[in-house]
């Protein structure tokens, strides 16, 4: 069992922390089985999907549909509505037009129940409340819990709240340990609403430094391969190396088993590790020298576009604070979770074709033109293509720049130099590092043919569907078991 409860509170109701109504599959079980029953015969029409394709959750920052359309079927996910924070309207209103369309006549009812949400579970429990993204609460919601701080506090002793139709509960002082709250500053945002008066006098407020350097090549890498190759490789021994620019790079002084190491540091206690982060793992000196970059390139723009940065309280940045801080109009600040969200973009998109529904430009009096089919391309050979996309796409849209001029003239003139500082934008590009072309290994050695032909003959006796593994493999494999030989020195 976790020793805490953690909730989000971004765009939530706070009564919403105590309890909440959410729907219920088994009261609503005619109703589960008739849309069960449709998508498996194909009989739902296309209006009614759409309605379904509307209840949606967001994960990781993504919007997903609980409408999950494959090759084998369509299923919808009843336990993710379940669990979802959709509101009861919404739900309402969807199936409503869902028996519409089906024109399915009955007492196909929707049911809904109440459930004890995070504040009351912790109190059950007696386990530590973590609270992300308080500031980003709904404003004026916080009446019902005023009271409920004030127990946290041991400022009353107790207080009995109700709970709609699971009844009341007793909230005790010391039933949770302890509530931690996180938050954004207001000026971080424009869905950042700033504590009661009421609510910070019973707080005790830390503030979280920024994110160094090093902190964001770490993560930058960790969203990368799966593992933080850049501290890792600081942690192996090796030496500083003089770079352009007067940077420098800590090289490690045995890069077989360090490779060796981060493949076993990934896959330990891991069901599968996906091929495009295990063929990172293997060009690690190209992932140090993106993240790095990438590092900085965010690092620097994070101080530019705060007002209250030492770069731009200098005197000769009056115009670019002008824009930044424009009341009427303030440029978005950078976060590392928006970084980390659009390096996953990135990472995620595969190559393919230009959809259907995108006809500009396209040339119709041509009706013989070949249809174009998605690239067969492994999507590591443009990694740094797409990567550098995004982060071009990314400073268009903090600057305002359109095909009609650039909003933020300044910001976009600092932005885009400190990219190409970086050594992301320009024709150099560090990101060129992360477009892996796949090549064909040339036939293994007679040490390696001779261990693939055992392993593939101890793998076939007991899996005869087993295809075999390959060459390269093998050669992974006795690389990883390669160590270095031992240091000695004379004293």
């Amino acid at each position: 069992m976790s020793r805490r409860v953690i909730t989000d509170a971004g765009g939530k109701n706070l009564e919403s922390l105590l309890y909440e109504t959410v729907f219920d599959s088994n009261a609503s079980s005619d109703l589960v089985s008739r849309i069960n029953v449709a998508l498996r015969d194909g009989t739902m029409t296309e209006p009614s999907l759409r309605a379904l394709r509307e209840l949606t959750v967001e994960k990781n920052g993504e919007t997903y549909s609980l409408l999950h359309e494959e090759e084998g079927g369509k299923r919808f996910d009843w336990r993710g509505l379940q669990e979802s924070n959709i509101s009861r309207e919404k739900i309402d209103s969807v199936f409503a037009s869902i028996k519409s369309y089906q024109e399915w006549n009955g007492g196909l009812r929707v049911g809904f129940k109440d459930v004890p949400e995070p504040l009351i579970r912790a109190a059950m429990e007696h386990r530590l409340l973590v609270i992300d993204e308080f500031a980003g609460r709904k404003p004026g919601t916080e009446g019902p819990l005023q009271q409920v701080w004030r127990v946290i506090n041991g400022e009353i002793p107790e207080l009995t709240v109700s709970l709609g139709n699971l009844g009341q509960f007793t909230l005790r002082h010391g039933d949770i340990p302890r509530v931690i709250m996180t938050s954004n500053k207001p000026k971080d945002g424009l869905h950042v609403n700033p504590l009661s008066t009421s609510l910070e006098s019973r707080v005790y407020k830390m503030e979280i430094p920024s994110f160094t350097e090093d902190d964001w090549a770490h993560r930058i890498a960790q969203i990368l391969t799966g593992v933080p190759v850049t501290t890792l490789a600081r942690l192996e021994k090796g030496r500083m190396v003089a770079g352009e620019a007067n940077s420098q790079t800590w090289e490690v002084a045995n890069p077989v088993r360090f490779k060796s190491n981060l493949r076993s540091i990934r896959t330990t206690g891991a069901a599968g590790v996906p091929p495009m982060q295990s063929l990172l793992l293997e060009h690690y000196p190209a992932v140090i020298a993106a993240s790095q970059a990438l590092a900085k390139a965010y690092h620097q723009s994070q101080q530019l576009l705060n007002p209250e940065s030492r770069t731009l309280q200098k005197g000769e940045m009056i115009k670019l604070r002008a824009e930044v801080e424009n009341p009427g109009d303030p440029a978005p600040r950078v976060t590392p979770r928006d970084a980390i969200r659009l390096l996953k973009e990135a990472i995620e998109r595969n190559i393919e074709s230009v959809p259907a529904t995108e006809t500009q430009g396209a040339d119709f009096s041509d009706w013989s033109m070949p249809a174009v089919a998605p690239t067969k391309e492994n999507p590591a050979e443009h990694l740094g293509d797409r990567i550098r996309a995004v982060a071009e796409r990314w400073i268009d849209n903090v600057a305002g720049a359109t095909f009609d001029g650039v909003r933020r003239p300044e910001l976009y003139k600092h932005l885009r130099r400190v990219w190409t500082e970086a050594g992301i934008l320009g024709p150099d590009s560090v990101l060129q590092g992360l477009n892996i072309h796949s090549e064909k290994s040339a036939p293994g050695n007679a040490e390696t043919e001779a261990a693939r032909h055992t392993i593939n003959q101890l793998l076939k006796a007991r899996y005869p569907d087993f295809e075999g593994i390959t060459s390269q493999q093998v050669e992974a494999f006795l690389a990883s078991l390669s160590v270095s030989d031992p240091e000695i020195r004379a004293e």
